[in-house]
């Protein structure tokens, strides 16, 4: 990827671009790999950490963010998603095809899907859940259970065999059950 010069830094003021370096750098390169090959973006922006790529996202016009996003494989956009800005991740939800977002949706983690689900509105997370596949049955978990409670009963009136696993990992550590972390933290609930 051309590295720009610091003339090209218009959409970020001065404050910005000392802030959020690595997107100011890579920010005007991806506007133009999406209006060049939108294809090629997954390939060129492969090395970038999801929380780098989610600052890139987050200066980018908000027309153009959905654009981004499917544009990536699914699961690195799920995982880009975790790092954004509630408020962008919202809007970027409610501006992109049902089906696009379902795609996305599907690869984030139960908590993480389970959060975007809550945060959007109630008919916008049933058109999404509409577009995943209710062929087996759907268990959520979250902390405590409560926002797990909400998003089951979303995929429940959508037609999913969906169950609530009550208590959340609260209830899982308290009854002697094992947390395991990713590898890219440690264990918590939180």
């Amino acid at each position: 990827m051309r590295l720009p010069s610091a003339d090209e830094f218009a959409p970020m003021d001065a404050s910005e671009r000392t802030e959020r370096p690595i997107a100011a750098l890579l920010a005007p390169d991806i506007l133009a790999l999406l209006d060049e090959d939108p294809s090629s973006i997954a390939v060129e922006t492969e090395e970038v950490h999801p929380a780098d790529l989610a600052d890139v996202v987050e200066t980018l016009p908000a027309s153009r963010i959905p654009d981004l996003l499917s544009a990536l494989p699914a699961a690195r956009a799920a995982d880009v998603m975790e790092y954004l800005d509630e408020g962008v991740r919202t809007e970027a939800l409610e501006a992109m095809s049902a089906r696009d977002a379902a795609t996305i949706v599907r690869e984030m983690s139960p908590d993480d899907r389970a959060d975007v689900l809550e945060e959007i509105q109630e008919s916008r997370a049933d058109e999404i859940l509409a577009e995943i596949p209710a062929d087996e049955r759907i268990l959520v978990i979250c902390r405590s259970g409560q926002r797990s409670g909400r998003v089951t009963e979303a995929l429940r009136r959508a037609g999913y065999d969906a169950a609530n696993v009550v208590g959340g990992m609260l209830a899982w550590r308290d009854a002697g059950g094992s947390i395991e972390a990713d590898g890219s933290s440690a264990p918590r609930i939180g």
